[in-house]
């Protein structure tokens, strides 16, 4: 076989052009390495899965929270608005009481 030069190419003059068809036929994996080639590109492809569902599962876990304190703050800011309402009814009911008895 063809070794490399220091550079890390292989050399021209060194190089035996029958000696093609065994370096091509020793370039092709074996049944066991595409099998494992494989199975890690399945392993790597189930951990990507499980990060993506953890990640989508934590967005709608925060987005339910900001929809929880959004809904707080709306009941809130509207029982308060009632209550300010009321109490002018009254004072608006209590002065035209007073005009009326005048």
């Amino acid at each position: 076989l063809p070794q490399p030069s220091a550079n890390g190419r292989i050399e021209s003059q060194n190089f035996d052009n029958s000696q093609i068809p065994d370096l091509l036929e020793n370039s092709k994996p074996s049944p066991a390495e595409i099998e494992e080639r494989r199975l890690r590109r399945l392993a790597r492809n189930r951990e990507s899965a499980r990060l993506s569902r953890r990640r989508k599962k934590e967005g709608l876990e925060t987005l339910s929270q900001v929809v929880k304190k959004l809904s707080d703050d709306f009941c809130k800011a509207r029982r308060e608005h009632i209550m300010e309402m009321e109490e002018k009814l009254k004072t608006l009911k209590y002065i035209m009481i007073c005009k009326l008895q005048e």
